[in-house]
Protein backbone atom coordinates (compact mmCIF):
# COMPACT_ATOMS: atom_id res chain seq x y z
CA UNK A 1 0.00 0.00 0.00
CA UNK A 2 1.43 3.36 -0.97
CA UNK A 3 1.07 6.77 0.66
CA UNK A 4 -1.76 7.75 -1.68
CA UNK A 5 -3.77 4.70 -0.57
CA UNK A 6 -3.16 5.63 3.08
CA UNK A 7 -4.40 9.14 2.38
CA UNK A 8 -7.54 7.83 0.67
CA UNK A 9 -8.19 5.47 3.59
CA UNK A 10 -7.97 8.38 6.03
CA UNK A 11 -10.31 10.48 3.89
CA UNK A 12 -12.84 7.65 3.74
CA UNK A 13 -12.70 7.08 7.49
CA UNK A 14 -13.20 10.81 8.10
CA UNK A 15 -16.24 10.72 5.80
CA UNK A 16 -17.60 7.69 7.63
CA UNK A 17 -17.23 9.48 10.95
CA UNK A 18 -19.11 12.48 9.58
CA UNK A 19 -21.85 10.23 8.17
CA UNK A 20 -22.23 8.52 11.53
CA UNK A 21 -22.70 11.85 13.27
CA UNK A 22 -25.11 13.07 10.59
CA UNK A 23 -27.21 9.91 10.89
CA UNK A 24 -27.52 10.36 14.65
CA UNK A 25 -28.48 14.02 14.23
CA UNK A 26 -31.09 13.13 11.60
CA UNK A 27 -32.55 10.52 13.95
CA UNK A 28 -33.01 13.13 16.65
CA UNK A 29 -34.86 15.30 14.13
CA UNK A 30 -37.12 12.40 13.18
CA UNK A 31 -35.71 12.27 9.65
CA UNK A 32 -35.52 8.51 9.53
CA UNK A 33 -35.06 8.11 5.77
CA UNK A 34 -32.04 10.41 5.80
CA UNK A 35 -30.65 8.66 8.88
CA UNK A 36 -30.84 5.28 7.13
CA UNK A 37 -29.10 6.74 4.08
CA UNK A 38 -26.22 8.20 6.09
CA UNK A 39 -25.93 5.04 8.22
CA UNK A 40 -25.51 2.94 5.09
CA UNK A 41 -22.96 5.27 3.56
CA UNK A 42 -20.90 5.26 6.76
CA UNK A 43 -20.75 1.47 6.58
CA UNK A 44 -20.14 1.48 2.82
CA UNK A 45 -17.31 4.01 3.07
CA UNK A 46 -15.66 2.12 5.93
CA UNK A 47 -15.88 -1.07 3.90
CA UNK A 48 -14.26 0.52 0.84
CA UNK A 49 -11.45 1.73 3.11
CA UNK A 50 -10.97 -1.80 4.42
CA UNK A 51 -10.90 -3.24 0.90
CA UNK A 52 -8.32 -0.67 -0.14
CA UNK A 53 -5.96 -1.92 2.59
CA UNK A 54 -5.67 -5.04 0.41
CA UNK A 55 -5.58 -3.11 -2.87
CA UNK A 56 -9.16 -4.09 -3.71
CA UNK A 57 -11.26 -1.50 -5.52
CA UNK A 58 -14.82 -2.01 -6.66
CA UNK A 59 -16.95 0.50 -8.56
CA UNK A 60 -20.42 -0.68 -7.59
CA UNK A 61 -22.16 -1.19 -4.28
CA UNK A 62 -22.82 -4.83 -5.15
CA UNK A 63 -19.13 -5.26 -5.95
CA UNK A 64 -18.08 -3.80 -2.60
CA UNK A 65 -20.52 -6.10 -0.81
CA UNK A 66 -19.33 -9.15 -2.76
CA UNK A 67 -15.63 -8.36 -2.26
CA UNK A 68 -16.14 -7.75 1.47
CA UNK A 69 -17.74 -11.17 1.80
CA UNK A 70 -15.27 -12.93 -0.49
CA UNK A 71 -12.05 -11.53 0.95
CA UNK A 72 -12.92 -10.89 4.59
CA UNK A 73 -16.06 -12.71 5.78
CA UNK A 74 -15.60 -16.09 4.02
CA UNK A 75 -11.95 -16.23 5.04
CA UNK A 76 -12.90 -15.69 8.67
CA UNK A 77 -10.99 -12.42 8.94
CA UNK A 78 -14.07 -10.38 9.83
CA UNK A 79 -17.02 -11.74 11.79
CA UNK A 80 -20.14 -12.61 9.73
CA UNK A 81 -22.16 -10.13 11.84
CA UNK A 82 -20.55 -7.27 9.93
CA UNK A 83 -21.54 -8.75 6.60
CA UNK A 84 -25.12 -8.98 7.84
CA UNK A 85 -24.99 -5.37 8.97
CA UNK A 86 -23.78 -4.31 5.52
CA UNK A 87 -26.57 -6.27 3.78
CA UNK A 88 -29.33 -4.93 6.07
CA UNK A 89 -28.13 -1.35 5.76
CA UNK A 90 -27.85 -1.58 1.97
CA UNK A 91 -31.35 -3.03 1.60
CA UNK A 92 -32.85 -0.40 3.89
CA UNK A 93 -31.07 2.40 2.05
CA UNK A 94 -32.25 1.12 -1.32
CA UNK A 95 -35.83 0.79 -0.04
CA UNK A 96 -35.71 4.38 1.22
CA UNK A 97 -34.28 5.70 -2.01
CA UNK A 98 -36.31 3.75 -4.55
CA UNK A 99 -39.66 2.74 -3.05
CA UNK A 100 -42.08 5.64 -3.10
CA UNK A 101 -44.34 4.52 -0.27
CA UNK A 102 -41.72 3.19 2.13
CA UNK A 103 -42.22 4.20 5.75
CA UNK A 104 -39.18 3.95 7.97
CA UNK A 105 -40.09 3.37 11.55
CA UNK A 106 -38.03 5.12 14.21
CA UNK A 107 -37.01 1.69 15.51
CA UNK A 108 -35.51 0.60 12.18
CA UNK A 109 -33.61 3.84 11.76
CA UNK A 110 -32.36 3.60 15.34
CA UNK A 111 -31.38 -0.03 14.83
CA UNK A 112 -29.30 0.83 11.79
CA UNK A 113 -27.69 3.72 13.62
CA UNK A 114 -26.87 1.43 16.53
CA UNK A 115 -25.39 -1.09 14.12
CA UNK A 116 -23.46 1.68 12.43
CA UNK A 117 -22.16 2.77 15.82
CA UNK A 118 -21.07 -0.81 16.49
CA UNK A 119 -19.12 -0.71 13.21
CA UNK A 120 -17.54 2.58 14.22
CA UNK A 121 -16.54 1.17 17.60
CA UNK A 122 -15.24 -1.99 15.95
CA UNK A 123 -13.02 0.04 13.64
CA UNK A 124 -11.98 2.60 16.22
CA UNK A 125 -10.23 0.04 18.38
CA UNK A 126 -12.73 -0.11 21.22
CA UNK A 127 -13.72 -3.60 20.10
CA UNK A 128 -11.16 -4.06 17.39
CA UNK A 129 -9.77 -7.44 16.38
CA UNK A 130 -6.07 -7.85 15.69
CA UNK A 131 -6.76 -7.81 11.96
CA UNK A 132 -8.75 -4.58 12.08
CA UNK A 133 -6.13 -3.06 14.37
CA UNK A 134 -3.45 -3.75 11.79
CA UNK A 135 -5.56 -2.60 8.85
CA UNK A 136 -8.00 0.19 9.58
CA UNK A 137 -7.41 1.18 13.16
CA UNK A 138 -3.93 2.44 12.32
CA UNK A 139 -5.48 4.93 9.90
CA UNK A 140 -8.59 5.70 11.86
CA UNK A 141 -8.98 9.12 13.43
CA UNK A 142 -12.29 8.28 15.12
CA UNK A 143 -12.35 9.00 18.87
Amino acid sequence: MDENDKLIINIRLDRAKEDIQTALELLELGRNRGAVNRAYYAIFTMTTALLLTEGIIRGKHSGVQAAFHQYFIKRGIVEPEYGQIFIAARKSREDCDYIDNVIIEQGLASSLSERKSICAQFCSGRACSTFWQSKLCNYNKMP
